[in-house]
């Protein structure tokens, strides 16, 4: 084949070419004097945390018997049946809760995953059967260990129907930036139209402080000539990096979600691609929703794909969110989405839980069943198609009886049954009531709590920085009591459900409470959101009017630096009123930490209540559930994020549970003589119109439910601060 010259000189240049790389003779006799390392597939992020933690409680149970924390790992010899079966009893008695006999299980494969991966020696399958019998027998039996599945939940496009329109159309939530709503709408437009697991799109974790997401690079806008001339179809694909069982494998081609225009704005993911790019400048060349919209395939193309820029190829597209808008690189935790979701589920009167993979869920039982293996396999990435059966619905398929007699199937009821609507009520309170307000508050914990806090706010005398140490144990304990008055509201808000029947047996239809949606009450200040919550759920195509003004709209609020909504024409002037010229700091002032009352008449005294708030805990989940992973946790190979984690109690406090600004205002100055007339109605027409904001322009709160604040450097309302008007 090579004629002897010709393979010396192939021999030399590929000497050479290995030369230039490293690759000597050196190198290598080098490499052959080492021991060899036997080499394993790498692992999500997610998975080597199950395995450090397995691995941890193996330590300890090695201390508690007076021994080295390395014995059998990983020098000495396999581990008996015994001890291993003492490990896994060592972790039950150990937990401060009673597991699950499916934790039980994870943790023990995870610590002989960990094992043999470590050691290069297996276990042998029937030392590990006859433990995982052992755990699921003896064990469950003398330790009573829970085995009921989680419920999933399912949720179907009814569901999601109400959750988007209470969070644009009857939402008053106080989000600390209204970036955080964008986003909410956004994920459930995403994973309602994907399937998507939580963890193919969100990986992030502050455990682990891990920043992977979903990026702009994953996703690409097309568009195209439609058969209508002149008209444009526009989709967006999502190439899947974090799937799971398949990350770090280049070597395979995975199957790309796609997302359609959908006829309602408000469920299209196209549409929130859009406002997501123009908000972010992420789109190449295109800056404004008009310059998007105008853009059209180039002369002699059907189609046509817009790029991203390349310092947006690497952003996250959902971030962690401040009250000066999103982080410029800091993606959007697990633990925040979830609590995102549970939050807006809870406040639209949702007794069970939003989960995303009741989502995933939902969308499997509407995939046609006479639909081949493989097509279900690729539509919900499942790598064994019997993890398809256990996302059935407990109810049967078929219309049994309408089969046997001959009748037109009926679904709607069962279809009713399997959502999360079946169990949604409009009168669950949102809140405590008074008396359990004042049971809370005279409780002898929350009740040394608040001297504590009293004490240490004394002793700190506005020295943030020289009392480092006070400063963090007072946010510990404001945490430990926001986690408490949780508790609490959970424990007010079951005991009403189960209690409700019987209210309404005896014919309390709950009447007596004011359903008014306090967004319309004052939605005429907030133009965009006004015309959101009309618009955004109606059927129309991007470039038509409405479509147009939904986007232009939602970039607006996601992109806000405001912290204050005016008056129409009140607005400060370089920091004066535009109608006597006076300097805003000339007006008194609130303290948010020390508030004060108005100086009006004495019988229009209004008093401000501070209020601590409940979002301070993002852990929405049952702390007893020690498996938090929302995707396919009856799956052997869980790469997914935040799988087996003990404690789920994330606090993202950046995101969504922020506390309010400590202002240090000064006591209340001047008087309200000079204070004009208010061209509108106003409740509080004593106050300065200019000086009088109400409410942040990116919340939500009404009129009625905040206190005005005012300080030197900025105007707002701090977020848990209430108006008691006597």
């Amino acid at each position: 084949m090579f004629s002897e010259n010709n393979l010396q000189k192939a021999l030399q240049e590929r000497i050479a070419r290995a030369a230039s790389r490293g690759f000597t003779r050196e190198y290598q006799n080098e490499k052959e004097d080492e021991d060899n390392t036997i080499c394993h597939r790498e692992l999500a992020p997610a998975t080597l945390e199950k395995y450090d933690y397995a691995v941890v409680t193996w330590a300890l149970w090695r201390l508690s018997r007076d021994e080295s924390t390395d014995s059998n790992f990983p020098n000495l010899p396999v581990p008996t049946p015994q001890l291993l079966k003492l490990f896994a009893e060592f972790y039950i008695v150990s937990r401060k809760h009673i597991p699950a006999q499916k934790s039980v299980c994870n943790v023990f494969t995870s610590f002989t995953s960990r094992w043999e991966r470590d050691t290069s020696r297996p276990l042998s399958d029937e030392v590990k059967q006859d433990v995982l019998n052992h755990i699921r027998t003896a064990l469950t039996v003398k330790y009573k260990l829970p085995t009921k599945p989680r419920e999933r939940f399912l949720v179907n496009g009814k569901d999601i129907d109400y959750l988007l329109r209470h969070l644009f159309v009857d939402d008053c939530h106080n989000y600390v930036h209204e970036r955080v709503r964008v986003q909410t709408g956004s994920s459930l437009s995403l994973f309602a139209g994907s399937g998507a697991r939580a963890g193919a799109v969100i990986e992030s974790s502050a455990y682990r402080n891990s920043n992977e997401c979903l990026y702009y690079r994953h996703l690409s806008f097309h568009l195209k000539w439609s058969k209508e001339r002149g008209s444009l179809i526009r989709w967006v694909t999502i190439d899947p990096e974090f799937l799971k069982g398949w990350r770090y494998r280049d070597d395979t081609t995975l199957p790309k979600n796609w997302f359609r225009e959908h006829p309602v704005l408000g469920k299209s993911f196209v549409f929130w691609v859009i406002v997501h790019g123009v908000a972010d400048g992420a789109f190449k060349g295109h800056t404004t929703v008009t310059e998007v919209l105008a853009a059209k395939p180039p002369k002699g193309r059907e189609s046509w794909t817009l790029e991203w820029n390349e310092t947006a190829k690497d952003l996250p597209f959902f971030r962690m969110v401040t009250s000066e808008g999103p982080k410029p690189t800091k993606a959007l935790t697990f633990s925040s989405l979830r609590h995102n979701f549970t939050s807006l589920a809870q406040r639209d009167g949702f007794k069970d839980q939003l989960r995303v993979h009741g989502i995933r869920g939902g969308i499997a039982n509407k995939i046609d069943p006479k639909a081949s293996q493989a097509t279900r396999g690729q539509a919900l990435d499942h790598q064994n198609h019997d993890t398809y059966l256990k996302y059935q619905s407990s109810l049967k398929a078929l219309d049994i009886q309408a089969l046997f007699y001959d009748l037109e199937p009926d679904y709607e009821c069962r279809d009713m049954e399997q959502s999360m609507s079946h169990h949604r009520d409009s009168n669950v309170p949102l809140q405590l009531n008074a008396a359990t307000i004042e049971k809370f508050q005279t409780d002898d914990e929350i009740v040394k709590m608040n001297q504590r806090i009293a004490h240490m706010t004394q002793e700190i005398a506005g020295g943030l920085e020289e009392n480092r140490d006070l400063v963090f144990e007072r946010a510990r304990l404001y945490s430990k009591k926001a986690k408490r008055l949780l508790a609490w509201k959970k424990d007010f808000v079951k005991n009403w459900w189960d209690t409700s029947y019987a209210e309404y047996v005896s014919g309390n239809d709950f009447s007596e409470r004011d359903s008014t949606p306090l967004f319309d009450i004052y939605k005429k200040y907030l133009p965009e959101r006004s015309r959101l919550s009309e618009n955004l759920l109606k059927k129309a195509t991007l470039d038509s009017e409405i479509g147009r003004q939904c986007l232009e709209d939602m970039v607006t609020i996601c992109t806000s630096t405001e912290r204050a909504v005016y008056y129409p024409g009140m607005a400060p002037e370089e920091g004066r009123c535009p109608i006597c010229n006076k300097s805003i700091l000339d007006f008194q002032r609130f303290s948010y930490s020390n508030p004060v009352q108005l100086e009006i008449e004495p019988d229009d005294a209004v008093a401000v209540d501070g209020e601590a708030s409940d979002e301070d805990d993002a852990d929405e989940d049952d702390a007893d559930e020690e498996d938090s992973d929302e995707d396919d946790a009856d799956e052997e190979d869980s790469d997914e994020d935040d799988a087996n984690e003990e404690d789920a109690n994330e606090d993202d406090t950046d995101n969504e549970g922020s506390n309010a600004e400590d202002v240090n205002g000064d006591d209340a100055e001047g008087s309200l003589e000079a204070i004009h007339e208010l061209p509108t109605f106003n409740p509080f027409s004593n106050v300065h119109p200019v000086w009088s904001p109400f409410w942040l322009k990116n919340s939500t709160t009404p009129l009625s439910l905040t206190s005005i604040h005012a300080t030197g450097r900025s105007l707002s309302v701090p977020q848990a601060s209430t108006f008691n008007v006597e």
